[in-house]
């Protein structure tokens, strides 16, 4: 789930020794130390997300995912894609560690699933835990959604995320724990993923991972905040009792109850005759009109960047940006080199014009002098026809 912890932990699991991809989202104000999350991943979920008509904070209760969607001809060149970033990162890790971190990644788990056989990847999973309703205060402060709803957020992210992991090897990261014992979290880090250092350095490791990323890192009270939902209230306290994902058994009442509702919400929509609000600020961001965009760039530049992280249309037309930018590149470099070519033209040409020029000098004076033999021709043919004539006449 959002904001429970998951860049603390992928930060400690970075300076543990995993390797993150070379390309990482940058901080912002909601997240100063940075999101370690995948910039090339996190386009494709959002593209994922944009194709089915959902974004990140979409109730699956109110709005489920189309059945088979993973198997959809519009899904598979997503697919390919997710394919090959998981094989160039795991040939640049080579024999260490590689891994990923993004929220997004429990709405497309079925997806993973698939690549991750396909590729023949054995996954481990690493599911970070946080105080519902402290995610609630977070999400409020961020992007004012109500407890309620952040709660539900809460709850079904983190069902899902505990039943994807449930039968592979994983565990459970709670946040409240990085403040309290934090070498447990780290070791239970490096254990799951197989992360070792040197014999002997192991603790001095964690130690130094522990003290670069965690201070002044937690911003809620130390005092647990009241939840609302009592779903989710029963979901996190059997999760805070053990660091293991609960086992199938358990997780399935809880999704019994989850389906309950979801079958209630659409009994609901079908008797009152209109669509249930499946996100907090409706319409959702993959319905955005041109319209509305449009105003939405006019806003304040502030505004502006707390809003495209979290909106498809927005990742599609920067996507659609940098591929007119790519194709401006080259338009320039290819520009550039006709520039280059000219420019060496000219020099020729005006090579050509100075020999030309020196040519046409030595013709001119090769004219002057053959003018001058000329005139001495004449002159000699004149001394000559008149010594002849003399002689004529002396004869």
């Amino acid at each position: 789930m959002d904001r429970s912890g998951t860049s603390l932990c992928a930060s400690v699991l970075h300076a543990l020794g995993v390797s993150l991809g070379p390309n990482l989202l940058s901080a912002d104000q909601f997240n100063e130390r940075g999101y370690f999350e995948d910039r090339e991943i996190w386009e494709v979920h959002e593209r994922i997300l944009a194709i089915l008509g959902r974004s990140w904070d979409t109730l699956a209760t109110v709005r489920p995912f189309p059945p088979g969607w993973f198997d959809s001809e519009a899904i598979a060149p997503l697919e390919a894609e997710l394919a090959g970033i998981v094989r160039n990162r795991t040939t640049a890790a080579g024999s260490g560690v590689w891994g990923f971190k993004d929220p997004r990644t429990v709405l497309v788990l079925p997806l993973w699933k698939r690549v991750f056989r396909d590729l023949g990847i054995d996954p481990r999973y690493v599911v970070c835990v946080r105080h519902p309703g402290a995610v609630a205060q977070s999400l409020a402060a961020r992007d004012k959604f109500p407890a309620r709803f952040s709660e539900m957020l809460w709850f079904e992210k983190t069902l899902a995320a505990c039943e994807a992991s449930c039968d592979s090897r994983s565990c459970l990261i709670h946040f409240e724990e990085w403040f309290s014992r934090p070498a447990a979290c780290a070791e239970r880090l490096l254990g799951v993923t197989g992360l070792r250092p040197s014999a002997g350095t192991a603790q001095r490791c964690v130690q130094a991972a522990i003290a670069k990323v965690i201070p002044e890192m937690r911003h809620d009270s130390v005092d647990s905040p009241r939840i609302e939902s009592s779903a989710a209230e029963a979901l996190y306290h059997t999760l805070a009792r053990s660091s293991r994902v609960p086992d199938g058994e358990v997780l399935r009442k809880f999704r019994t109850g989850l389906d309950v509702a979801a079958n209630f919400v659409a009994a609901v929509e079908q008797i009152a005759g209109f669509t249930l609000p499946a996100s907090a600020d409706p319409p959702s961001y993959s319905l955005v009109t041109d319209q509305d965009l449009g105003l939405s760039l006019t806003e304040a530049e502030a505004g502006i960047k707390m809003a495209w992280p979290h909106d498809p249309v927005l990742v599609r037309l920067q996507r659609k940006l940098a591929s007119h930018e790519k194709g401006l590149a080259e338009y320039a470099k290819a520009y550039a080199g006709l520039e280059s070519l000219a420019r060496e033209l000219q020099d020729q040409i005006r090579r050509y014009d100075e020999v030309l020029a020196h040519a046409q000098q030595l013709v001119a004076q090769r004219d002057a002098e053959l003018a001058e033999y000329a005139k001495a021709l004449a002159q000699a043919q004149q001394f000559v026809a008149e010594r002849s004539a003399s002689q004529a006449h002396g004869e």
